[in-house]
């Protein structure tokens, strides 16, 4: 390393080198006491002056030693000039007391070459003002020792260079530059030099000091100081690989003087306490820079303590602080720190200040990392205190606790890429504390795993900005009481990361502002945004601008809620986006203001302060089925209130301002409150408006109702002297269903008026201003649930009633009927003279012309000959519903009065089956006296032939029998008893049915040819049951009647055996006649009576039986099979002629019989020894219509 003021001062020096060694102590020129004739191996002189006012020179070499003086000058005198060099191994020049190099003149003292120079007590280089002094320790071994303090640059010029490895031990205090005119300079280069004081070392005690450490070298103390009094400056180099300069105790760069440190290139700095710009203008510097290059406090460490402190860590350079970091500790000082580039690093494993009472700065940059326990930036009264973090990887770990502004003014910021981590954060934390903290820049970010508070007892400020990013768990914004917290987050790619719930205003008054596409996340978007929570607090959300300034673009706020406490809390919507969705829900007590842009409101908001609209749009849903407030609305001139919902949605709220109301969504919006304040213009763009419900709800103001869109309700609409439009394609429905509205103005309608009716009367419109329809479509609907208790024929109905005086304007240019046997008749001078009145009449469309089947043909020519007034005429005659008049024909037929009796013709052949097979079986056996029984259960579904409608059912019986032989004849009779259920689903009708049978029957066989007949009759106890439920009527009807079947049967049947296996074909021929008595129903004004009717049907069977007969262990098993064709003549569709209570009779017919049928059946019987057998076999019957099933079990016992 080159060193020119160095080398400036030592030019011009001469030393005197013998020529040979022979000699240890050679002299020459101006020296006292003069030394002895050489050769000379020790000088003991009392004192030393070499050059005392001239030049003198001493060389101690070879092991000479010069020892005892009690002190030694060297340049004693102004213009003298001494030189002593110590060279060799075990060459010695020792001193009792002090030396001086440079008194008052020029000095040099060289140790070399394993020399050694040991001082008794004080050496001063550069003693005396004028004075120049130079000391060098040169080379491994060689060494100097003084036994107290060294001055480098007493009062005169002095220079120290330990060098190549010498070492240099000092007893007491070391200074380099003591006094105001003394220049003092040391270098220590070179692995292995060393300078070791065992006390403080000054570098710029009281005048100007130099320390270099490079190259290696090193220099250890007890305290350490650089510029350490008033007027001093002092300047330390730490170079190098290895270089160090290690302070056992505390280190002040700055004492009271200015001082500069710099550590690089590899070199260590070590201390205990460390203070940068110790007292009141005292200006201390510090710079760690380059890889390697490192600056150990293992005590507290003060950057600016009352003076002006800076450090720089840079370029790699790395620092560590145990104990309290300060920077600007206290009033009046200024400390600045900065940690810059990639590799360094500060370290602070205990808490770190910024502006304890004075100013602190901290800047951390270009990749370097910071690290501290905890963090305070501002933190007395009084202090200011400032943090900086930019650039990519810049990075500040503030550990458990970061205070913005304890109780002094304190800043934070994090731009461009930097990065803050942290535990727990307060933004001004104490009473009289300001913090300020701003997050700014793409990739900067904040990273809190606690509790972020913005304001706790102080104030406090969060701006997170253009892509800037803070993360916290829960957070609280003006948390105590009085006060401020203040939080915006702005622009694209700002976000606001709150994992738990944010408050704003806990205790306090706090403002959150989202603007300009910053994103604040409460709860991943599921938490709870808490507003004004308690009495003393105030807090306002903003979206976009606050109220006052300038319209900015809206940012999101990602929360399930926003509640509003006990406190004022406010929500305002300021921005210039078009289509904002806000989806939290809004509840507690709070105000909502809107002053421009347009806000979609897509919860279902139940606060209840009030609601602004100032300007811009405030939209209550976006097209589904949520979005609602419950709050008064005031609509200014400038503002809009919009509902687009798709389902029906109340408010119950009051509407005021002059601004205006649209109803834009597809649902039906129903207003209920009082909103006769309002002096606005609503318009119904689409769906339905219903102002009122049941006669409570008010709208005042201009009404318009476009193409597609419905006014309704039974309030009042609209204000004196405006008016209430319906333009072309709109549709006014007063009444909310049937009933009355009022408008306060004017009435126009180029579009529908809607008039429902009922017993009560139709929809009337009271119009208190003057009415105009010319051209409108008159709508009438006139089919209500309970038509069937009006008299249609009354009237006229009024449907406007012009309250003001003057005739209607203009007539209707259509009216619309939806009645298919009724017609209006319009009187635009009804009423007082100037109402619009109603009147029916009956037209000539027959109730039947709408009917499709023929049993809806006959239903409809009976309802027709009732009298005008019957419930069911009534019900009819208000019908608009085709396919409903068709039902409602199909239900009051009472169909299932003709279905009954084919049903009991049908179940005819169970009794007769039972008896043939009897018969069949009776002359396989004995011919003993027989006791038989038959059991059966069936179930069948027989479809509509579309007219009746289909059914089903479902039978069971018992029957028993008593036979014996007369000659070649079997004969016997039975009786027994069945129950059988129809249900007519698509009719709402059921019927049941017991029967007792009674018969003969008798049978022979001739050969293989056997014939059986039987006479059997069955009588019937029938209840009915069906339901009616057509518009207008319902009701349950009932009816009991007896009915019977007698039938008459015989069966040819012919047998061929084959083996154990027998066929027989058969047929078998039947005649029913099936009678049923009149009925009367019960249960309203729909109940039917009904005359006899009969049902007569010849049955003919054509099939093949097929048995075999079995031997299984001694056990005779006969298992039988058939399949036959069953074909019907006569009557197979039942008929049954009904009659209301009044008007004509007409005749319904039941669902029918199949003609033809296919019959199988497969069974067995199981012999019980020569008397008795037991059987079971299944039958099932097959056509187009339907199907039937039956299942049989037998027992034969013969005694």
């Amino acid at each position: 390393m080159k060193f020119s003021t160095i080398l400036t001062f030592l030019s011009g020096t001469t030393f005197v080198y013998p020529a040979a060694f022979a000699q240890s102590i050679i002299a020459s020129g101006n020296i006292l006491p003069g030394i002895p004739a050489p050769p000379l191996a020790l000088w003991q002189p009392a004192n030393l002056r070499v050059g005392v006012n001239a030049a003198g020179t001493l060389s101690i070499t070879d092991g000479g030693m010069v020892a005892g003086p009690g002190q030694a000058l060297l340049g004693s005198a102004v213009g003298s000039s001494g030189t002593v060099m110590v060279s060799g191994n075990d060459s010695l020049f020792s001193t009792v007391l002090q030396m001086h190099v440079g008194s008052s003149g020029t000095g040099t003292l060289k140790i070399e070459d394993r020399g050694t120079a040991n001082i008794g007590t004080f050496l001063y280089i550069g003693r005396f003002i004028g004075s120049d002094g130079l000391v060098t320790v040169s080379g491994a071994g060689s060494r100097l020792t003084n036994g107290n303090m060294m001055q480098v640059g007493s009062e005169g010029t002095g220079a120290l260079i330990i060098e190549d490895g010498a070492t240099v031990n000092s007893t007491n205090v070391t200074r380099i530059g003591w006094s105001s005119t003394g220049i003092g300079t040391a270098i220590v280069q070179g692995s292995g030099s060393s300078w070791t004081t065992n006390n403080s070392m000054s570098v710029g005690f009281g005048g100007s000091g130099r320390l270099l450490i490079v190259d290696g070298g090193a220099v250890s103390n007890v305290e350490g100081f650089v510029g350490r009094e008033t007027g001093s400056t002092g300047e330390v180099t730490v170079s190098g690989a290895g270089s160090s300069w290690s302070n056992s105790a505390a280190l002040e760069i700055g004492s009271f003087g200015m001082g500069e440190l710099m550590v690089e290139d590899g070199g260590a700095l070590s201390n205990t306490d460390g203070r940068i710009g110790r007292e009141a203008g005292a200006i201390g510097t510090v710079t760690i820079k380059d890889a390697g290059s490192t600056w150990s406090n293992t005590g507290t460490l003060y950057i600016g303590d009352l003076g002006k402190g800076t450090l720089t860590v840079a370029d790699g350079g790395k620092a560590n602080i145990v104990a309290s970091f300060v920077i600007g500790r206290q009033a009046g000082a200024e400390g600045l720190v900065t940690l810059s580039g990639a590799g360094s690093s500060l370290i602070n494993t205990s808490s770190t200040q910024v502006g304890g009472a004075g100013k602190g700065t901290l800047i951390v940059e270009n990749g370097g990392v910071g690290q501290s326990n905890n963090l305070s930036v501002g933190v007395s009264s009084g202090s200011t205190g400032s943090v900086a973090v930019r650039g990519a990887d810049s990075r500040w770990i503030a550990g458990s606790i970061l205070t913005i502004g304890a109780s002094g003014h304190g800043t934070l910021t994090i731009e461009d890429g930097g990065s803050v981590t942290s535990t727990l954060t307060t933004i001004g934390s104490n009473t009289s504390g300001l913090g300020e903290a701003t997050v700014s820049g793409a990739d900067s970010t904040w990273t809190n795993s606690g509790a972020l508070i913005v304001g706790a007892l102080g104030n406090g400020t969060l701006t997170v900005s253009d892509g800037g990013m803070v993360s916290n768990a829960t957070a609280g914004i003006g948390v105590g009481t009085g006060r401020q917290g203040v939080a915006l987050v702005s622009g694209a790619g700002a976000r606001w990361i709150n994992s738990g719930d944010l408050t704003v205003g806990t205790n306090g008054s706090a403002t959150l502002t989202v603007a300009d596409g910053g994103h604040v996340s409460v709860g991943g978007g599921n938490g709870i945004v808490h507003v004004a929570e308690a009495a003393t607090a105030n807090g306002v959300v903003n979206i976009g601008a606050a109220a006052g300034s300038a319209p900015v673009g809206a940012g999101t706020l990602g929360a399930a809620e926003v509640r509003f406490g006990d406190g004022t809390g406010r929500l305002n919507f300021n921005h210039t986006d078009s289509a904002y969705l806000f989806s939290p829900v809004i509840t507690g007590n709070g105000a909502l203001n809107h002053y421009s842009g347009t806000t979609i409101l897509t919860g279902d908001n139940t606060y209840s302060g009030s609601t602004m609209i100032a300007g811009g749009v405030l939209q209550l849903g976006n097209g589904g089925t949520s979005g609602s407030v419950t709050s008064d609305i005031q609509i200014d001139s400038t503002g809009t209130l919009r509902i687009d919902r798709s389902n029906d949605w109340t408010y119950a709220g009051i509407l005021s301002g002059t601004g205006v109301f649209d109803q834009l969504g597809t649902g039906t919006t129903m207003l209920t409150g009082n909103s006769a304040a309002f002096n606005g213009t609503t318009t119904v763009t689409n769906g339905r408006l219903i102002v009122g419900m049941g006669g409570a709800g008010t709208l005042g103001g201009m009404v318009n109702v476009l193409d597609g869109a419905t006014l309704g309700g039974s309030g009042t609409v609209g204000s004196a002297g405006a008016d209430v439009t319906i333009l072309g394609g709109g549709v006014h429905a007063p009444g909310n269903s049937v009933g009355v509205q009022t408008i306060a103005g004017n009435y126009v309608n180029y579009g529908t008026l809607r008039i429902d009716g009922t017993p009560a009367g139709t929809d009337m419109l009271i119009v208190q201003g003057g009415v105009d329809i010319t051209g409108a479509t008159l709508d009438l609907q006139l089919s209500p649930p309970v038509a069937s208790g009006w008299n249609i024929i009354n009237g006229p109905f009024t449907i406007i009633d012009k309250q003001s005086a003057g005739a209607v304007a203009g007539s209707f240019g259509a009216v619309n009927n939806n009645l298919l046997f009724l017609d209006p008749y319009v009187n635009y001078a009804g009423g007082d003279g100037n109402d619009i009145t109603l009147d029916f009449v009956r037209n000539d469309v027959a109730f039947a012309s709408v009917a499709l089947t023929p049993n809806q043909i006959a239903t409809g020519r009976g309802i027709g000959t009732l009298p005008y007034g019957h419930p069911i005429w009534n019900t009819i005659a208000l019908m608009s519903d085709e396919v409903a008049v068709r039902r409602s024909f199909d239900f009051l037929s009472g169909e299932i009065h003709a279905t009954a009796s084919s049903v009991l013709l049908e179940e005819s052949r169970f009794p007769r089956r039972a008896v043939n097979d009897r018969l069949r079986s009776a002359f396989d056996t004995n011919t003993d006296t027989a006791f038989w029984a038959h059991g059966y259960g069936a179930w069948a579904g027989w479809q509509s032939d579309g007219n009746a409608a289909s059914l089903k059912r479902d039978t069971g019986g018992l029957l028993l029998g008593l036979d014996g032989q007369l000659g070649n004849w079997r004969t016997g009779v039975m009786t027994g008893r069945s129950w059988t259920g129809v249900t007519v689903a698509d009719r709402a009708s059921t019927a049941e049915a017991g029967t007792w049978y009674a018969g003969l029957y008798g049978g022979t066989q001739w050969g293989d040819l056997g014939l059986r007949l039987g006479l059997l009759h069955g009588e019937h106890d029938i209840d009915t049951r069906r339901t009616v439920a057509v518009p207008g009527l319902s009701g349950t009807l009932r009816s009991t009647h007896g009915a019977s079947t007698t039938q008459a049967f015989g069966e040819l049947a012919h047998t061929l055996h084959f083996g154990i296996v027998r066929y027989e074909p058969f047929a078998n021929l039947a005649h029913i006649h099936t009678r049923s008595n009149r009925f009367t129903e019960t249960g309203g004004s729909m109940a039917l009576a009904g005359r006899r009717s009969t049902m007569s049907a010849t049955v003919m069977t054509l099939g093949q039986r097929i048995e075999a007969a079995h031997v299984f262990r001694g056990t005779g098993i006969r298992t039988v099979g058939m399949i036959g064709w069953q074909h019907v003549w006569g009557d197979v569709i039942p008929r049954s002629t009904h009659r209301f209570s009044m008007g004509d009779p007409f005749t319904i017919a039941g669902t029918p019989l199949a003609r033809n049928n296919l019959l199988v059946e497969g069974g067995f019987e199981l012999s019980l020894g020569r008397r008795a057998a037991i059987g079971a076999s299944y039958t099932g019957r097959f056509a187009h219509n339907g199907h039937d099933h039956a299942a049989t079990a037998v027992l034969r016992i013969g005694f």
